[in-house]
């Protein structure tokens, strides 16, 4: 008896080390390429669906570049979710349509960091592409 509660306790604590730990989500792991000027907002969402539903703590990690979306990044229900780039001069997020670049609802304890984000019509994108 006292062997399977020894067992129900370290049980129970790895549990809670796995919840605290959390994971992180590398944006390039899923499709998202910075520099090659192709919508990643499906592939970005993608990876912050799975570090929310991952649980607690996860890390969604964009690497240098330029990344451009042409619908808002949803952050649902996350709890101390963490979105980071490589330096505000390094990790851009581009909005080829008049959009919010995010929206979070539901969240307690998430926060954005070390990215710059700009959203610019379509019709100048194009333009400023040709150059």
């Amino acid at each position: 008896m006292e062997l399977s509660f020894k067992w129900f306790i370290l049980s129970i604590l790895c549990l809670q080390y796995i919840l605290i730990q959390g994971k992180t989500f590398f944006v390039s792991d899923y499709g998202a390429y910075p520099k090659d000027e192709i919508d990643d907002a499906n592939s970005i969402q993608f990876a912050i669906d799975l570090a929310i539903n991952y649980g607690m703590n996860s890390s969604v990690i964009f690497g240098y570049g330029t990344c451009y979306l042409s619908s808002t990044l949803m952050i649902l229900n996350s709890t101390n979710l963490t979105i980071t780039g490589q330096g505000i001069n390094q990790t851009l997020l581009v909005g080829t349509a008049p959009i919010s670049i995010f929206s979070a609802k539901y969240s307690n304890g998430s926060k954005i960091t070390s990215l710059s984000m700009i959203s610019i019509p379509y019709r100048l994108l194009l333009v400023m592409l040709s150059m």
